[in-house]
């Protein structure tokens, strides 16, 4: 782990870019794998169950992924702040177990309440008593098993042990996939089968992870590191409470407002977007360990700043082109029955696109170590994302919905880039990225609302779109410099330099 470090820190401005490239090249593959793996089991879903049974599935989902962020703490986050501090592998060994142990008891007690109160949580989302009590007991019993595993990633990837990692991220969907179509499709089990397949892939997960991790961990003669972590992750734990917990508002204003075939459609619509997060996980992988590497430097802000521009020009190019083709992609992706979907993946996929802005604007927080700001952050994103879907959800019907969830995440970027430039002198310029992203948008709703359009004609328009805009931001908003360099790169490639 040092070695690396050390390496990062004295290669040049040009070899921190390559760094980063090569990770995010590398952790794109396994992220693409591994989320093309899990999507596998969307089509089997969507063919076998209605949309209303899709959306219970869902809901299940989004419970297990509020209980696991709880659990985490934002322990895992603390433990990559704080074994960067010291060099010495003892202590790095200690903060890692004293974290682990405390996310084990934690996970451990509310696993055991939930397991007989499952009725009570499924209420929230109009599911009647008794349905579902036995598939929501499944997908507590898998917690932490899965609570492990994301730790022993956490693990791997902070310790730039890059094969290992590859094998529990491809592993994990792979597994379950495998186990899913045997309980669904052979066993026959219904909507029980989706979580007998959780519960038996993140059990052996957990256990190959163990073995890959073990020598990480020790027995803790004492937890002074615990309470400093927790000062540091106890912010972050509201931050990802809210964050998890977004998906049941949308859920909720759903469940009161329009149908439970709305509520499936959505849901995959939402798991359809989704897929942009194949690329926005693989740069949040390498970009974390990259970050931390450079940030005492001279050029750090001037890095941060590049890194920003090239990331919203292509991911806001990406984005249009993966629009021009997204109606054959959702036939293929579930069927013709969940078409009503692409009138609110524009807004959903470009919601998670800016929501992955923070990652480089919200930077400032982490350094500062004032993670606090990271909550009032997230609580501007539920505050706007409430407001904006119940004023829209009357007159746009679930088309307001996706767009209060775009208006969310909006919000959520620009209060992280306020908060970050107030807690840490880092100044990065935003308004020229953040301009041509809105401009996209503006011009993703123009063309939605364009009458007559076939399916042909719309997927041209946002190709050239998408063209228009990488070529925008190479003309306008890439620096000279690095303009540059990359055409003088594609010139040798073809001299064959």
């Amino acid at each position: 782990m040092q070695e690396e470090i050390n390496k990062i820190r004295s290669s040049s401005f040009m070899g921190k870019m390559k760094f980063l490239l090569k990770d995010s090249v590398l952790y794109g593959v396994v992220g693409m794998l591994s989320r093309l793996m899990g999507i596998f089991l969307v089509p089997v879903i969507a063919r076998v169950f209605a949309p209303e049974e899709y959306g219970v599935v869902d809901n299940i989902r989004i419970v297990y992924e509020i209980v696991l962020a709880f659990c985490l703490f934002g322990l895992n986050q603390a433990v990559a702040r704080f074994i960067f501090q010291t060099e010495d592998q003892q202590e790095r060994k200690s903060i890692i177990s004293e974290a682990m142990l405390f996310n084990l008891g934690l996970c451990l007690l509310t696993c055991t309440i939930l397991f007989f109160n499952g009725d009570f949580v499924l209420s929230y989302f109009s599911i009647p008593e008794g349905s579902r009590t036995f598939e929501f007991r499944l997908m507590v019993l898998a917690i932490p098993f899965t609570l492990f595993t994301v730790f022993f990633q956490m693990l791997l990837k902070w310790h730039f042990k890059r094969a290992q990692y590859m094998l529990i991220s491809i592993g994990g969907p792979l597994t379950l996939v495998l186990f899913s179509l045997f309980f669904i499709l052979k066993l026959e089990l219904g909507l029980a089968g989706v979580f007998y397949g959780q519960l038996a892939s993140s059990s052996l997960i957990a256990l190959v992870g163990f073995f890959l991790c073990k020598e990480h961990f020790i027995i803790p003669q004492k937890f002074s590191h615990l309470g400093k972590m927790m000062r540091f992750s106890f912010p972050m734990l509201g931050d990802t409470l809210l964050l998890s917990f977004m998906p049941a508002v949308d859920r909720k204003v759903i469940s009161e407002y329009l149908t439970s075939s709305d509520m499936g459609t959505y849901a995959l619509g939402e798991r359809f977007s989704r897929l942009i997060n194949i690329l926005t996980g693989a740069f949040n992988v390498s970009w974390g360990p990259f970050a931390y590497s450079v940030y005492k430097e001279h050029d750090a802000v001037k890095i941060y700043s590049r890194v920003f521009t090239l990331y919203v020009v292509a991911l806001t190019s990406i984005g249009l082109f993966f629009l021009s083709v997204s109606e054959p992609l959702i036939i293929l992706f579930a069927s013709e029955k969940y078409l009503s979907s692409l009138q609110i993946i524009p807004f959903l996929l470009f919601g998670f696109i800016a929501e992955s802005f923070q990652e480089v604007l919200g930077m400032g927080i982490l350094l500062s170590k004032k993670t606090i700001y990271n909550t009032l952050s997230y609580l501007v994103h539920l505050g706007v994302s409430i407001t904006a879907m119940i004023l829209l959800v009357g007159p746009y019907g679930i088309v307001g919905v996706g767009a209060g969830f775009l208006c969310g995440k909006m919000g959520l970027v620009i209060s992280k880039h306020i908060f970050s430039q107030y807690t840490y002198n880092m100044k990065i310029p935003v308004f020229k990225e953040l301009l041509l992203f809105v401009s996209s948008v503006l011009a993703i709703i123009f063309i939605e609302n364009m009458q007559g359009l076939d399916v042909l004609s719309k997927g041209i328009i946002y190709a050239v779109l998408g063209m228009v805009v990488a070529l925008t931001g190479f003309l306008f908003l890439i620096s000279k410099e690095d303009s540059r360099k990359l055409l003088q790169k594609i010139k040798n490639r073809k001299k064959g330099v």
